[in-house]
């Protein structure tokens, strides 16, 4: 028969955690907060790549589709150097990332066909920023004809 003082021995030796027990289990809560913040700040910068990434394409896209609407002369008056906001200019956001636009436009063609070649060029645009340290590029290509996309311009 147990007496009431082993009892209480017994049940105070079974309730609690040791000291080695709740560093153990700080530690691990310690290391699961910092993979996870590690995760989702990762994970935010990502998206923000993400998102340049495809402004840049929004942009080159919208120059070169302009470019293609011009005339053979008005191509070669354009700017050839612009920069253009992360945000589009008519909201009322404002970020300090802006795009430096650069168009090439090379006096030869690109065609070896001696009856084209003095009537095509290929033309490109190229995007370039500063993310996070880095200086990222993207580039687009379009030919231009001087008698224009199906001469429905002109």
């Amino acid at each position: 028969m147990k007496t009431a003082i082993t009892e209480r021995k017994w049940a105070a030796t079974r309730s609690g955690f040791t000291l080695v027990e709740a560093l153990v289990g700080i530690v691990l809560l310690a290391i699961m907060f910092t993979v996870f913040y590690v995760g989702i700040t990762a994970g935010f910068g990502l998206i923000q790549l993400a998102r340049e990434n495809l402004r840049a394409t929004q942009i080159l896209q919208e120059k070169t589709e302009t470019l293609r609407l011009l005339t053979w002369e008005e191509l070669g008056q354009m700017q050839r150097h612009m920069t253009e906001p992360f945000y589009a200019p008519e909201s009322d956001l404002v970020s300090g990332l802006s795009y430096d636009l650069r168009i090439e436009i090379p006096e030869t063609s690109p065609v070896t066909d001696a009856a084209y070649a003095a009537d095509i060029r290929l033309v490109t645009v190229q995007a370039s920023w500063m993310s996070g340290g880095t200086l990222r590029r993207r580039s687009m290509s379009t030919y231009v004809s001087r008698y224009g996309l199906h001469r429905y311009r002109y």
